[in-house]
């Protein structure tokens, strides 16, 4: 393993594996490491102690709890994936430590929808690096999490914020009703995704005045209208033009294109250049595409003329 730079183990043998698996003496060189296994065994914590001092991006699945003592030496952390977990307190000092992914999959029976331990709300409001938060929202106490990262140091730094429903069939709104009133506290907020319907409050939350700086909004629409007829929405029409650099980007629960020339709007005949465009092919704005836009920017409406779409 001498000189490896990135390493993916996934353990399903039942059993963990020992630390005499690769040689006991190694050479710092890690830089990337995932690892798949239901319990922090000899391995793992020989593979932290060994590239502590090169580790930058560690994602941990099905472990309940991390091997924080270890991760804690990793001074050179940026980014790590793990479960809700108690150790993650023990992470809040480190100094690069921006991007945390708290996916809510592959848990204990016991985790499934439980309350966030009091560990990782601590870390979430005394972090002070974070840039990058993905949070699965639970049915236990839900708005904890987003509490705890509203009052940390780096609520008024964070860049993007990704929010998730920890179940298969949450509540309808049940994302968007409990960010909405957090988003105050995140005024450098870029990107937004929410895995969530759109919600009237919520989309009258999005604005220049609470966030100045956000470009991006991935937002979730499960309805039988084509992604046209969602398009011309008030709320969603509302909210692109109140929000002149805003990309809005709308998925799942569509026909696979935009377009399905039955609807009022789409027999109306506006947006004709969206006629054969796929879903995943565009995202929305108010503003004409430039060179910092995404290549699938399209312009869905004109503020020079916001009753009628433009055709750009």
């Amino acid at each position: 393993m001498r000189g490896l730079l990135i390493l993916d183990v996934t353990n399903d043998s039942g059993r963990p594996l020992p630390s005499d698996w690769c040689e006991t003496v190694g050479v710092p060189s890690l830089t990337r490491l995932r690892y798949d296994s239901p319990s922090a065994d000899p391995f793992l914590e020989l593979l932290l102690r060994t590239h502590a001092a090169t580790l930058r991006h560690v994602e941990l699945h099905r472990l309940d709890d991390v091997p924080a003592v270890l991760l804690a030496r990793a001074l050179q952390l940026r980014s790590l994936k793990c479960l809700p977990c108690e150790g993650l307190s023990k992470l809040v000092d480190l100094p690069g430590l921006a991007h945390i992914d708290l996916y809510c999959e592959g848990g204990s029976d016991d985790q499934e929808g439980a309350a966030f331990p009091p560990g990782t709300l601590a870390f979430l409001s005394g972090a002070s690096h974070l840039r990058s938060v993905k949070l699965c929202l639970s049915a236990e106490d839900p708005d904890a999490p987003l509490r705890a990262l509203s009052t940390s140091p780096s609520a008024q730094h964070l860049q993007e914020l990704v929010a998730l429903a920890d179940n298969e069939d949450p509540p309808e709104t049940f994302v968007t009703t409990l960010v909405t009133p957090f988003l105050p506290s995140f005024t450098s907020l870029r990107t937004l995704i929410v895995d969530d319907d759109l919600e009237q409050d919520f989309l009258l939350a999005v604005s220049p005045t609470v966030l100045p700086c956000l470009t991006t909004l991935k937002v979730d629409v499960l309805e039988d209208s084509c992604m046209h007829g969602t398009l011309h929405r008030p709320a969603v029409h509302d909210v692109l033009m109140r929000n002149p650099h805003l990309h809005l980007y709308i998925e799942k629960g569509f026909p696979e294109k935009v377009m399905c020339n039955d609807c009022p709007w789409c027999k109306w005949g506006c947006h004709e250049l969206l006629a054969e465009t796929k879903n995943s092919e565009v995202c929305y704005s108010s503003h004409s595409k430039s060179a910092t836009c995404p290549k699938e920017c399209f312009q869905a409406f004109s503020p020079s003329n916001p009753l009628h779409p433009s055709n750009n």
